[in-house]
């Protein structure tokens, strides 16, 4: 079908502030289009005198910069629920933007709104027998088909937004969700404060590491003193890698009790295993664990 391009509008439910376009990739497609034409890679529906167009919202920009308001395009245009063009969208965002916290987030928050006005849609997606609830993660999850971790972990940082514990702006400096949630994880595990957490993300940002960078990035901000001795005297700089590494382990064996005493739970563990009392062995080794790790407190 053929439409003018001032007649098509962006999904009403794409946010344009907190999902901004990509500069880089207009660029990319106006080259395209310049070079082979415009392809109507566009689907929308109409609305009164204008089209709500569901995906494609890059190519309107580029189109929009190398045509005519008044210029026609050719695409297809479809009769669009509600909810179809929100899960269009949410499938679009996850191609364009390759999972960024920002947009995993912001799909998700418009997400539960829209659930939280239309309960119909909360029906459609409730297990058989079953009655609608509050709409959390997994009601999240069986409407948009999205994993359930990642739902869980973005309705975590949108709660600490909500509640003020950690500015919107963080998470959008944040390149992957596995770097979003393992900045929430040293935030809540050395209680950093939101005047600080742009810091511990910069200093992330300029060493990277994945998990071991961030903890690095959120030790350094919070307990090396600012007027401390320049890391250029080697001594220091042995000292911050073992003081690292040494959290690193401790970090791991807490992980790893947890997951062992997740195990035991699902299936049951004998006091008694080749004839060793794990047990009463594992409970001395982690005294003089403890031990040990007073005395070195004492120390310094």
């Amino acid at each position: 079908m053929k439409v003018k391009i001032e007649q098509l509008e962006p999904n009403p439910y794409r946010d344009m502030k907190n999902y901004p376009i990509n500069e880089e990739k207009v660029k990319t497609l106006v080259d395209s289009i310049q070079q082979t034409g415009f392809w109507d890679n566009i689907l929308a529906r109409k609305q009164g005198s204008k089209y709500q167009i569901a995906y494609g919202h890059h190519r309107l920009a580029a189109i929009r910069e190398v045509m005519k308001p008044t210029d026609e395009v050719d695409i297809p245009v479809k009769e669009l629920t509600d909810a179809l063009m929100l899960k269009i969208m949410a499938n679009e965002n996850m191609d364009d933007w390759k999972a960024t916290p920002q947009v995993i987030d912001e799909t998700v928050r418009v997400t539960k709104r829209f659930l939280e006005e239309h309960p119909e849609e909360v029906k459609k997606v409730t297990p058989m027998g079953a009655t609608p609830g509050i709409i959390g993660g997994p009601t999240i999850c069986r409407f948009l088909g999205w994993d359930e971790h990642r739902v869980r972990y973005s309705l975590e940082r949108l709660k600490m937004i909500d509640d003020d514990k950690v500015e919107h702006s963080v998470f959008t400096q944040l390149p992957t969700e596995r770097a979003a949630r393992n900045f929430v994880d040293v935030v809540k595990k050395y209680d950093i404060p939101k005047e600080r957490q742009k810091a511990v993300v910069e200093r992330y940002k300029e060493k990277g590491g994945g998990e071991i960078g961030m903890r690095d990035a959120a030790m350094e901000e919070m307990f090396v003193p600012k007027t401390r001795v320049s890391n250029s005297d080697k001594n220091i700089k042995q000292l911050d890698a073992e003081f690292a590494s040494v959290d690193a382990i401790a970090e791991d064996l807490r992980m790893a009790i947890s997951r062992l005493s997740r195990l035991c739970d699902d299936i049951g563990a004998p006091q008694y295993w080749n004839g060793v009392n794990w047990t009463v062995r594992l409970k001395e080794t982690l005294r003089k664990t403890n031990t040990d790790i007073e005395k070195f407190i004492n120390q310094i």
